[in-house]
């Protein structure tokens, strides 16, 4: 069993101009800790043994929204070949695991910049690539939910992200080379108006785990979603900033990436 002890925690550093403690992860250089785990997964994959991969496999293992996430064995035997598509397979496999993985304080090891990520045990934790198959899978799903919002939010280029705090519920889509915050009341339905529609968002982001920041500017208002994905979990925070002060600082009790 691993032992977390073994690795750096987390370095917080303070963001840019909104005082919003964002934490920056510190990727290990002890390449002895991580690559003999790496290897026996990456021998699981070669194996092509399904069912063997799947009895090590954190569950649930989340899909990008609209996509159900897996609950079981049963169900990731079956949605195997659509995530682990060719690229990924190849990926995994011609990967180097003291130069390619990298092992990301407690929360996992990480192939490449996060694609897949695995436990110091060697099972599955997230994958966030996606396959061909599962992104069209997804964009038909988007579709039909679509003609659910409200009219004057239904078109977009792609849905960024979904969260819900406990007074609110957000989207942040992509239009063009910007991006657009949308906010409900929690209680509302999706086909309401919305309480806030904010365009012209920028993304930037801050460090190299990939923690970033949506930050939407409403004349001297402004508004920020900071999302801080740490290995198997996305967290996110929704803030509102009148005339430079704080008004809402909330963090997420349900959140989606779509990336």
């Amino acid at each position: 069993m691993y032992n977390a002890k073994l690795l750096p925690f987390f370095l917080f550093l303070v963001a840019c101009n909104s005082n919003k403690t964002v934490p920056q992860t510190i990727i290990t250089s002890d390449e002895s800790i991580h690559t003999p785990v790496v290897q026996h997964f990456q021998k699981s994959i070669e194996s092509g043994d399904v069912e063997q991969i799947a009895k090590n496999v954190r569950y649930p293992l989340k899909r990008k929204s609209p996509i159900p996430e897996i609950n079981d064995e049963g169900q990731f035997v079956t949605r195997y070949p659509e995530i682990f598509d060719a690229f990924l397979i190849e990926k995994i496999l011609g990967s180097d695991p003291s130069s390619d993985w990298s092992a990301v304080g407690s929360q996992g090891i990480m192939l490449g910049t996060g694609d897949l990520w695995i436990d110091f045990d060697g099972r599955i934790i997230s994958i966030n690539y996606e396959s061909t198959a599962e992104k069209e899978i997804r964009v038909k799903l988007e579709k039909s939910f679509n003609n659910q919002l409200h009219p004057s939010i239904s078109t977009f280029d792609n849905q960024r992200i979904e969260m819900h705090t406990l007074t609110y519920s957000l989207r942040v889509d992509q239009i063009g080379n910007g991006y657009r915050l949308v906010v409900w009341q929690k209680m509302q339905s999706k086909k309401e108006p919305p309480i806030i529609i904010v365009e012209n968002g920028q993304l930037d982001y801050e460090g190299s785990g990939g923690n970033h920041v949506y930050s939407f500017a409403q004349g001297i208002d402004f508004y920020k979603v900071y999302v801080t994905p740490l290995g198997a979990k996305h967290n996110a925070t929704f803030q509102y900033y009148e005339k430079g002060n704080l008004q809402i600082d909330e963090g997420d009790i349900a959140f989606t990436s779509f990336k």
